[in-house]
């Protein structure tokens, strides 16, 4: 009967005792740890943060010549370069000499990862879904995603584009005015040329537009022009995302693809959704360009 009367009484202390820890802890400043037997009681209240913004550096162009697919320099290995990427951009957000702050920290980064004469380049917001991460990564273990797809970036601000050898600059020459560009194609986005770029514009998008891989097949005039692995294919394959070389999202949704220097003379583009391995395609356009574009009849 004693032991009875001692369980009697030592249960509630134990019971009292274990549900004071939820004050107790931040009192003893483990508020965020521990404390065995005791579990974390914050694992009740906590909610992930499945949303993130980064600072991201991609390479556009090497020399002219568009890098293959989308060329993310930072984030990568090297913590000191994010560091640096972070600096510059909180300078840029409130120092007038913006330019300086990404020659002295960001240039050499750019010759080491990205070696060329003229690298061009860009510093944007991007916004990580977390969620599209762990969704990527089974369907990369499935094999229904390459690796190139794994990190799904939503381009949110464009702090500005340089060039190595030339600073600052918008899309090579282009102010921004897609008027004073070659109308190519009216459809769902429509296509404009400027120099070796292609712009995408439409007047309003939703998400979907945004998700929605774009296609681009180009028929070179000279089709030695192609790199040596598209020959056998007779078409140069740039297929990228929205966000890839997102230009402007506010009042109108505009992406501008830089486009090999070779003379095309056709031009298939618009975008595809990938269901369960069967491509719908919402729109697409084929273009033939003029004759002094292309081969010589």
């Amino acid at each position: 009967m004693s032991r009875y009367r001692l369980l009697k009484f030592l249960i509630p202390l134990f019971l009292g005792f274990y549900v004071s820890m939820i004050w107790l802890k931040p009192v003893i400043g483990v508020a965020h740890d521990e404390i065995f037997p005791f579990f974390a009681w914050t694992l009740f209240d906590y909610i992930p943060e499945w949303t993130v913004t980064e600072n991201v550096l991609v390479v556009h162009s090497i020399d002219g010549e568009p890098v293959s697919g989308t060329r993310y320099l930072i984030p990568g290995h090297e913590i000191r370069d994010q560091k640096a990427l972070g600096t510059t951009v909180n300078d840029c957000r409130h120092l007038a000499d913006c330019d300086n702050a990404v020659k002295q920290r960001l240039y050499p980064i750019v010759n080491r990862l990205a070696a060329g004469n003229d690298v061009e380049f860009s510093i944007i917001e991007a916004r990580i879904d977390l969620r599209e991460v762990q969704r990527s990564i089974y369907s990369l273990a499935k094999g229904e995603a390459k690796r190139t797809d794994f990190f799904q970036l939503r381009q949110e601000n464009t702090i500005g584009r340089w060039t190595t050898g030339g600073g600052r600059s918008e899309i090579g020459n282009w102010d921004g005015s897609y008027e004073a560009a070659e109308l190519l194609a009216r459809s769902h986005f429509d296509v404009f040329r400027y120099e070796n770029y292609l712009i995408y514009v439409r007047d309003s998008c939703d998400q979907a537009d945004l998700n929605a891989r774009f296609f681009l097949h180009l028929y070179p005039a000279d089709e030695n022009d192609l790199p040596s692995d598209r020959k056998k294919y007779a078409t140069d394959n740039l297929d990228f995302n929205f966000s890839d070389y997102q230009f402007r999202l506010d009042e109108e949704c505009i992406t501008v693809r830089p486009v090999p220097a070779y003379a095309i003379r056709r031009i298939q583009t618009g975008q595809f959704i990938n269901r369960e391995g069967r491509y719908d395609h919402p729109w697409e356009v084929d273009i033939e360009l003029a004759p002094a574009e292309g081969k010589d009849e």
